[in-house]
């Protein structure tokens, strides 16, 4: 095993959607799901002969074992049905839909495994895979109209009547509260004014919280959509988003003012403080960034209805929320 591959961009790449929704032969898929079994024994090695120290590779390490272990169940899922074992597949499938995690690797499997159930003239067990999903995705996951042309697939006959009469009633909302409170306290400089900024101040309100570096390119991408946002949506939410950098060690306070001038950042940007950090409250710097935090008015997280263990939310799912808002 090459130590160039153990690092975190190259197994999130790796341990995606993409690598389980690809076509690739059954000799070398097996092969790979070979390496990835093995993986997990190579970091612990690893980790073993740096013993307690507490550096940069060792995290990635660590964050490395973490996206491995969570995809072998999918692996795992994925070689039954590389090899037609279609109904241990669905098994297994249906376990993992009922541990509420992974939505975004669940679908390639689902969608080739009720493709496979077809192919075999099971189309009933073809239905139980997109009743899965139908219970299971948001529209956000996975659209409606994306979801009644399956069904559509499956039973040319009745397939869309049954979407609108049945199915289209089973999506899940979303987003909902947790029982988990975002806690919002603190005064902060503000990035774009220099001037002091209080979070208590936002009590009451539905908040989303931006975190992002001024050396991250997907922050960058964000400021516009950001940016529409605010415009579309600004009298149902505050946006305010948190320069981390500070946590990093990538920028200043005066070249991250900078930042937010050259890029015409409107919305509220705020400085973060390592004595106090609001981005270590959050638990962003393991996560990764941009990453997006929604709370509601009695300061409760919003998310996902099924991936229940993560409480960030995406963009996508923000504007979907706020767009069913009244």
């Amino acid at each position: 095993m090459n130590a160039y591959i153990l690092r975190v961009s190259d197994m999130s790449w790796i341990c995606s959607s993409q690598t389980l929704s690809s076509t690739i032969p059954i000799n070398a898929w097996e092969s790979l799901a070979d390496d990835l079994r093995r993986m997990p024994g190579v970091v612990r090695e690893y980790l073993r002969s740096w013993g307690s120290s507490d550096t940069l590779e060792m995290n990635e390490l660590h964050t490395i074992d973490r996206i491995v272990n969570r995809f072998l169940p999918f692996v795992r899922i994925k070689g039954a049905i590389v090899n037609s074992q279609n109904d241990t597949a669905l098994s297994m499938l249906v376990k993992l839909f009922e541990e509420k995690g992974g939505g975004e690797l669940l679908l390639p499997l689902a969608d080739q495994l009720w493709r496979s159930y077809l192919k075999g003239e099971q189309p009933k067990r073809a239905g139980i895979v997109l009743d899965l999903l139908a219970q299971s995705l948001t529209v956000v996951d996975l659209p409606n109209d994306s979801l009644r042309l399956r069904y559509l697939a499956a039973d040319p006959q009745g397939g869309s009547d049954y979407f609108d009469r049945t199915a289209k009633a089973r999506r899940p909302p979303v987003l909902v509260a947790s029982s988990e409170r975002g806690e919002l306290t603190g005064i902060y400089r503000d990035l774009r004014t220099g001037e002091a900024w209080n979070l208590d101040s936002l009590r009451g309100r539905l908040v989303l919280l931006d975190f992002w570096t001024t050396w991250c390119y997907y922050c960058l991408e964000d400021i516009g959509l950001l940016k529409h946002l605010v415009e579309q949506f600004g009298g149902k939410v505050t946006l305010i988003s948190v320069c981390s950098d500070a946590l990093t060690r990538t920028a200043d306070l005066s070249s991250a003012g900078k930042f937010v001038r050259d890029h015409s950042i409107t919305y509220m940007a705020l400085w973060d403080d390592s004595t106090r950090s609001i981005t270590e409250r959050f638990d962003v710097s393991k996560l990764g960034y941009p990453r997006k935090f929604l709370i509601d008015s009695s300061g409760r997280l919003l998310v996902h209805p099924r991936e229940i263990g993560r409480k960030y939310v995406t963009l996508e799912e923000v504007t979907a929320y706020l767009s069913m808002l009244h």
